[in-house]
């Protein structure tokens, strides 16, 4: 009897039993809070950046330019440009040392398992998931945790300066929240469940593969 393509959850989604596994691989909380802090930094140097430009152009003219506030402009760049990017290889880091730890520890736990696991979980299944799972939560702390961090700093910032220069601006772009909001939840389902769909589906060709049959066999598993 075939097996389902697409394994239905067992339980809902916890995000403490979320922070448990990311305890469990011991992952580098200093140098994790060190890019995050370098991140934002980066984020508060990417709003500044704007302000600056904008009062060294009203003051400066064709013949003349504020060398103080061009200064603090090359230095904001910098800043931004230095900072953003050992904040992201910091986070590379620790994000690659924690799947890296990971990984060996679900390694020696399937090398554990009894041989009736796999008697009844097909070989391509488990590794497809090692290697996915893996590597989603290492997406999620290199750059998804990060980018969502600072891009709402970064909206905030952007929303409270431009409610100083343009509050009826500002006050028709917080109407526009929401409406973006309802639309991106169902897109957002949508995508998890392709998600979930792309992951059963790859571990389809090593299982294909690892097992023995004729060549002839092969279009009946495409």
């Amino acid at each position: 009897m075939m097996r389902r393509d697409l394994p239905k959850r067992t339980g809902t989604f916890k995000f403490k039993d979320f922070l448990q596994l990311i305890n469990s691989v011991n992952p580098k909380k200093a140098l994790f809070l060190l890019g995050m802090l370098l991140s934002l930094v980066t984020s508060g140097a990417s709003l500044v950046v704007p302000q600056l430009t904008k009062k060294l152009v009203d003051t400066s003219g064709l013949s003349k330019i504020d060398s103080k506030m061009l200064v603090v402009l090359i230095l904001a760049f910098v800043i931004q440009l230095g900072f953003g990017t050992i904040g992201g290889y910091i986070l590379r880091y620790v994000g690659e040392s924690s799947v890296k730890t990971l990984l060996e520890k679900l390694w020696a736990h399937l090398l554990r398992l009894p041989v009736d696991y796999f008697d009844d979980h097909k070989s391509g299944e488990s590794s497809s998931r090692l290697v996915n799972d893996t590597s989603v939560i290492k997406d999620l702390i290199t750059a998804q945790f990060p980018n969502f961090i600072t891009g709402a700093i970064q909206l905030i910032g952007s929303m409270v300066i431009l409610f100083f220069m343009d509050w009826k601006m500002a006050s028709l772009m917080f109407g526009v929240v929401p409406i973006i909001v309802l639309i991106l939840l169902p897109i957002g389902k949508i995508m998890s469940r392709l998600g979930r769909k792309l992951q059963a589906a790859n571990f389809k060709p090593q299982q294909l593969i690892s097992m023995p049959m004729p060549a002839k066999n092969f279009p009946k598993f495409v």
